[in-house]
């Protein structure tokens, strides 16, 4: 086996299957707009359509209640009678699924090749991006849309005479500021509802009193 891949937990001396770029036409060759919306891998687009899918599954379908019910609390969810194992498992292998296209876009696509730990911490990025989006799929495309030029200008600063330390650590960064600014919402949302409630308690007291 080390014979054929030369080192362990890399392929680069083996043949890697690859897939194209897709071109847009007319989209194309419009300037500026189309180097931007044209020209990338198809997993790109795969991913952006993807989006519309758990959305729709999500909040459309019968099956999408049932995914955020047992998410949301999974024994209310078995007193309504929902089969809260089946649905874990399939929330499970759909997880799963998007999870492999997203390696195969890293090794198809983006190197081409498979390497060891070349993820490079991704996966927690994208945990970042899914709570930073309020576990909701437009917003969450959003926040990865935000890290993802985070990590587009850490490669363009890199052929710029600056710290490679400092210009590895801006999608971390950002995801760092990015949590704490969700932090901060979060917090805010709950002491507001705690006052709204502490108010709608004070009212009926007093209304019981009158």
């Amino acid at each position: 086996m080390y014979s054929l891949i030369g080192e362990k937990g890399n392929t680069s001396t083996l043949a890697s299957l690859s897939v194209p770029n897709v071109v847009i036409p007319f989209i194309h060759d419009i300037p500026v707009l189309g180097p931007i919306l044209s020209g990338h891998p198809v997993f790109t687009y795969i991913a952006f359509f993807s989006v519309w899918v758990i959305y729709i599954l999500m909040y459309r379908t019968r099956l999408g209640v049932h995914m955020r019910a047992v998410g949301e609390n999974p024994a209310a969810a078995t007193t309504l009678g929902i089969n809260v194992h089946r649905v874990q498992y399939i929330a499970l292998a759909i997880s799963g699924f998007f999870a492999a296209l997203g390696g195969m876009s890293l090794s198809m696509a983006y190197l081409q090749m498979f390497q060891r730990e070349m993820a490079a911490g991704r996966g927690w990025i994208g945990i970042a991006a899914v709570n930073l989006g309020a576990l909701r799929p437009i917003p969450t495309l959003i926040a990865a849309m935000v890290f993802g030029f985070a990590d587009a200008l850490a490669n363009q600063l890199g052929s710029l005479n600056i710290p490679s330390q400092l210009v590895q650590s801006i999608p971390y960064a950002t995801t760092v500021i990015g949590l704490a600014v969700y932090s901060i919402q979060q917090r805010r949302v709950a002491i507001e509802r705690q006052k709204k409630y502490a108010s709608a308690h004070y009212e009926e007291a007093a209304s019981e009193a009158e």
